[in-house]
């Protein structure tokens, strides 16, 4: 009876019915789930063509091709349509966005703020995209759900459409409470995961890529709980931009207490404090400089701060400042910095 069970198991396998136990048994055409999602989000005719863009938006063909590459999209070398309706009418909004200011210069730097408006949201969304694709692609092996994945692409539109919202809010806030260029005063801080580099030969690809999410996760939480923002990964690293000197203070002791958890390395912490300039969701500054040098010093476990920060922190008796050497370091040779530690005596206190 055993040998005859197996058979007719072996039978069923063989005849190309799933096994729900064995949920990649079989394979989902990739073709019908691209069709699907071709359906779901390009439904609509493209009727525009490129030549409909130029004469439209009186744009050089230049100016066209620099924009449309920064967007990260391939050229059509047919001359046919590219656009929806929808899509050229939304297109023309941004296009037209900087060109009511008068004179030729801030023309020019209207078309220079489209490009970098363009490569910013091309290379965000792509990342974004190559994400949510490995996801679905995931989910679409096992043929239980493979049926959903239109239905999960739209779940995905609406979570990052409502993300971006609340986001693009705060950010407008933020962007009026600073100068018209942008500058603002804060502290910039990189964190980053010591030992990266063996750590990626001593583990399997699985490994590390639970260990990064994890990290940026926790990483994540810690910057926005307290009122601040993570500019971009880097890497095994993280930069970020938090406003109040205190609440980034106890962010950056807080990132050190990661590696309590057996299954993260140490990381170290770089904290500076000082005028940034914002420029489409990335900053630039001395302080972004300062700080990511300062963790490339610090010692696994440990927050470096520079003078500045240490200066605007001096009276508050949370932290305790130990001074050390000045640093050494690329770009500057002699880089005041002092070593961040909760202040031991202020905690018994409060018990």
């Amino acid at each position: 009876m055993h040998s005859d069970s197996s058979a007719t198991d072996a039978g069923t396998a063989d005849s190309g019915t799933p096994d729900p136990s064995t949920p990649d048994s079989t394979p989902v055409a990739t073709s019908s789930v691209s069709d699907a999602l071709t359906d779901l989000f390009g439904g609509a005719e493209r009727t525009r063509t490129r030549e409909d863009i130029l004469t439209e938006y009186g744009i050089s063909n230049d100016h066209a091709d620099r924009v449309w590459s920064a967007f990260g999209l391939p050229h059509d070398p047919t001359g046919g349509p590219v656009l929806t309706d929808a899509e050229f009418d939304a297109l023309a909004l941004f296009v037209m966005a900087d060109r009511d200011v008068p004179g030729e210069e801030a023309d020019e730097r209207a078309l220079q703020y489209e490009i970098a408006t363009a490569r910013t949201i091309g290379q965000t969304m792509s990342r974004l995209a190559e994400w949510e694709a490995v996801r679905l692609a995931q989910i679409a092996r096992d043929p239980r759900f493979a049926d959903r994945i239109p239905e999960l692409a739209r779940g995905f539109e609406i979570a990052q459409t409502m993300v971006w919202r609340r986001h693009l809010v705060a950010g407008l806030q933020n962007a009026m409470q600073n100068d018209r260029h942008g500058a603002s005063e804060t502290v910039v801080g990189f964190v980053d995961i010591v030992g990266y580099t063996s750590l990626t030969r001593r583990i399997d690809t699985g490994a590390l890529t639970d260990l990064l999410d994890a990290f940026e996760s926790n990483a994540h939480s810690i910057v926005t709980d307290a009122g601040g923002q993570v500019v971009k990964n880097l890497g095994d690293g993280i930069l970020f931009t938090i406003d109040n000197p205190t609440a980034a203070g106890n962010a950056g002791l807080a990132l050190t207490q990661l590696a309590d958890d057996q299954t993260m390395p140490p990381v170290r912490v770089g904290l500076a404090y000082g005028p940034v300039v914002t420029r489409f969701g990335d900053v630039f500054g001395e302080s972004v400089n300062i700080a990511a040098r300062l963790a490339g010093a610090a010692r696994a476990g440990s927050v470096l701060i520079d003078s500045e920060l240490a200066d605007a922190l001096a009276d508050d008796d949370t932290f305790f400042i130990k001074t050390i050497p000045t640093l050494s370091v690329n770009g500057y040779r002699r880089l005041h910095a002092r070593v961040l530690q909760p202040n031991r005596r202020h905690s018994d206190s409060r018990r």
